[in-house]
């Protein structure tokens, strides 16, 4: 069979796949609210039973990250996630008496999902479980490096959302992956929503594909550290989060910025707690390794700190958890450890004060990672909130692990989630961390709000929502849609 062959038949593939996803959406459409839940929660216990086997999968298939770690990220991007939206109003009917608004929630139908090589099976799992809990059905475009793994997972939960009440084809995958079959998907018109994660390349492609896309941008996160921080407490939280997964979330730390008076004593800590504080000659050794000819060398990501050493010609001891570079310049030319670093490597950039540590961040980010992520360790809650507006980022997590904060815990109010929006900055539509209420849109129903109501003949109502209405546009509701409630 020769490559034309191949390109033919992921075509073909991708007509089939948005072809039948249509037909199952017009069957998901028709399922109440509750039903959508139940199988959502029953496709998340079973997920969650299989979290270690596919996380060992995606290590042996990709090279990338580590098992145990893996396993912890498949298991919140189920059973974590389930728990976090639990009760969450994704559909149905619900009603807005103090805006005299009856609202409907429509799910998008088709969603094209891509899927990322760093979390392979996190990723599937979450973007499958936001779309059977609003309704919709997906198709999921894994990455070639993961595609086995990925293959077999959306094959397993398939099976589990049927056996729980979802239609056939309500999850599908591309097998057959070629890019022209991957823009093809991204421009049929039976799809209805891309939820873009990936390489820019794909981000890029899924914007200018002609369908709403829900995107995110490069990660590149700024960790500022104030004077008077514990950083003992600090140094082992930064390389607890940077070494998760061997540095492949794209919002672990990426360059810390201690002020002056914290430097020296950071340093030394992070040498205590596993941090490797590369010499001029290795951080030169580093760089070429890294990024020879200043172009990012894929190898490096999910690989050990002590891995990438070795491969870069020096040795480090075997429980090192980063290795970390001074950085006295920040250009995407001359310094590309300013830049996405995917991997257990950290910048480190002494500031003079407090206004520079800002600078040097929003200098950071325009290099790389506007609207993502940044970080601040300091005491004065007044200097956190000042960092947070000044940096053009989405997010800001004060005195916590960035990958733990960001992301996918629950330890902040921001919602647990594998696909970031970076926001306008970044030319992403979205800068919340995306989840299944994204993917629902609410029609309404607006009554008059100033005078009465004429509800028929010469019968007249008050402003107010009557419950008559209620009941009889409720009643309405159900008898169209399958006898969806909110």
């Amino acid at each position: 069979m020769n490559c034309l062959d191949k390109d033919l038949l992921a075509l073909q593939e991708a007509r089939d796949l948005a072809a039948k996803a249509q037909v199952a959406a017009a069957e998901l459409a028709k399922l109440t609210p509750e039903q959508a839940w139940h199988i959502a929660e029953q496709v998340a216990k079973a997920a969650a039973e299989k979290a270690g086997y596919y996380a060992e999968w995606a290590v042996r298939e990709t090279g990338m990250g580590n098992a145990a770690d893996k396993t912890a990220k498949n298991t919140i991007a189920c059973t974590g996630l389930i728990e976090h939206y639990r009760g969450t109003c994704l559909g149905g009917l619900r009603t807005d008496p103090s805006r005299n608004l009856v609202e409907v929630g429509r799910p998008a139908g088709v969603v094209l999902a891509l899927v990322a090589s760093t979390s392979p099976i996190a990723t599937l799992y979450f973007k499958t479980l936001i779309n059977l809990m609003s309704r919709n059905a997906v198709i999921l475009s894994p990455h070639p490096i993961a595609a086995e793994c990925a293959a077999d997972a959306c094959a397993y939960l398939h099976d589990v959302a049927v056996a729980a009440g979802a239609p056939q084809n309500a999850i599908q995958i591309q097998r057959q992956l070629s890019l022209p079959a991957t823009k093809q998907l991204m421009s049929d018109e039976r799809v209805k929503l891309i939820l873009a994660t990936g390489g820019a390349p794909m981000v890029r492609a899924a914007y200018q594909s002609g369908r709403p896309a829900l995107g995110v941008g490069a990660g590149n996160v700024p960790v500022i550290i104030d004077d008077g921080i514990d950083v003992n407490s600090v140094a082992q939280t930064i390389l607890r989060s940077k070494n998760f997964d061997h540095g492949t979330p794209c919002n672990a730390e990426s360059t810390l910025i201690p002020v002056q008076g914290v430097a020296e004593q950071l340093g030394k800590a992070l040498r205590q707690h596993g941090g490797h504080l590369c010499r001029l000659k290795e951080t030169n050794m580093l760089r070429d390794y890294a990024y020879p000819n200043g172009q990012f060398n894929p190898a490096i990501v999910g690989k050990s700190a002590t891995w990438i050493a070795a491969q870069a010609g020096f040795k480090v001891a075997d429980n090192t958890a980063a290795l970390i570079v001074h950085i006295d310049t920040i250009s995407a030319k001359q310094e590309p450890f300013c830049k996405e670093k995917l991997s257990p490597i950290l910048g480190f950039f002494v500031a003079q004060d407090r206004p520079q540590a800002i600078s040097i961040a929003q200098q950071l980010l325009a290099v790389a990672g506007q609207g993502h992520t940044a970080v601040v360790h300091s005491h004065d809650e007044v200097f956190a909130t000042q960092v947070g507006i000044a940096l053009d980022v989405n997010r800001i997590v004060v005195n916590m692990a960035s990958i733990e904060s960001s992301g996918i815990s629950d330890s902040t109010g921001l919602d647990p989630t594998f696909t970031i929006g970076t926001g306008f900055g970044s030319g992403s539509s979205i800068a919340e961390n995306v989840g299944p209420q994204h993917l629902v849109q609410w029609k309404r129903i607006a009554f008059d709000t100033k005078g009465a109501i004429q509800v028929r003949g010469d019968q007249q109502v008050p402003a107010h929502m009557s419950e008559q209405i209620k009941a009889q546009v409720k009643t309405l509701v159900q008898q169209q849609l399958g006898g969806q409630s909110a």
